[in-house]
């Protein structure tokens, strides 16, 4: 039972991570009703301005270092997904989702590619940044690192809850997702929420690269894809266009993986995380909980 319990920490602490990129991932969904592949590059690029920021302030107090880090990699991250959509999206706004869906993977292997030929395909280790203490409850030891992690997961999803239900902002995001024909007519213009959107999504994809980065302790061009597709998986599993169902699957997925690396085999970690994916989506094409619809955030 320890094991098992112990197992269901870690599984909850990598899934989080994995919910901020889901969330990013169907917050685009829900406005453009279109899968930004591209939000695997924006963490990967994301991390790697962590690591800029890190090594930069070598020397100073991690609480300052982390939270200077999670900052520039949430401004960049937006920054470059607003970027994305003016150069990307914007222009295929009205040619189909799937040219939008290639698009996307395109810019995504445009910056990977990128990314590599400037500072080279070699790993880079992050330099320890998150706090060594350990704690045990029990049977189960936690990890400072681990409660620094889920503490910003939980404070970067309570902003984005904050900011979609309980500001003017927020509803005309849910406005724009719902009706924009609608929202056109009461002077409200859908590409500055469309602009508005992809800067939360990239600043949520940025914090998640910065935390990844500083739990696993590497940083490499290609790190971008493999967890892309399983926030895409989690994003999935409970429901595209679903906030909380986002935040619920990247959960799901973290604890499958673990609990398959533990008990199974780390080399069949992944299989079986997509396996679910498909499982999933025979028995239930909407999701768990139920996709909404592409017009819908």
């Amino acid at each position: 039972m320890a094991t098992l319990l112990q197992q269901l920490l870690n599984g909850i602490t990598l899934g989080s991570v994995y919910a901020l990129l889901a969330l990013s991932i169907t917050m685009i969904f829900g406005v453009l009703g279109v899968m930004a592949f591209a939000q695997g590059a924006v963490y990967m690029l994301s991390a790697y301005v962590g690591l800029f920021v890190v090594t930069q302030m070598h020397g100073y107090s991690i609480l300052l270092t982390l939270p200077l880090a999670l900052v520039c990699a949430a401004a960049v991250g937006a920054c470059v997904n607003v970027l994305i959509d003016q150069l990307t999206y914007r222009p295929l706004r009205n040619a189909g989702r799937l040219s939008s869906l290639i698009s996307g993977i395109g810019v995504y292997f445009f910056i990977e590619n990128a990314i590599g030929l400037l500072v080279g395909r070699k790993v880079f280790a992050f330099p320890a940044v998150l706090p060594a203490a350990q704690y045990q409850l029990g049977e189960i030891r936690v990890t400072a690192a681990q409660l620094t992690v889920l503490g910003t997961t939980a404070a970067a999803v309570a902003a984005l809850w904050y900011l979609v239900r309980r500001t003017e902002v927020g509803l005309i995001i849910r406005g724009v997702s719902e009706r924009a024909e609608t929202a056109v007519l009461m002077s409200i213009n859908p590409e500055r929420i469309i602009l508005l959107t992809f800067a939360v999504a990239g600043a949520l994809s940025g914090v998640a690269g910065v935390l990844i980065g500083a739990f696993i302790g590497v940083v490499a061009p290609s790190m971008g894809f493999l967890i892309g597709m399983k926030a895409f998986a989690a994003a999935v599993v409970a429901g595209i266009g679903n906030i909380p169902g986002a935040l619920i699957g990247g959960l799901l997925v973290g604890i499958i993986e673990t609990l398959s690396s533990g008990y199974i085999s780390a080399a069949w970690s992944d299989a079986i995380v997509f396996l679910m994916l498909v499982l999933v989506l025979v028995i239930r094409p909407d999701g768990l909980i139920g996709a909404q619809a592409p017009q819908r955030a």
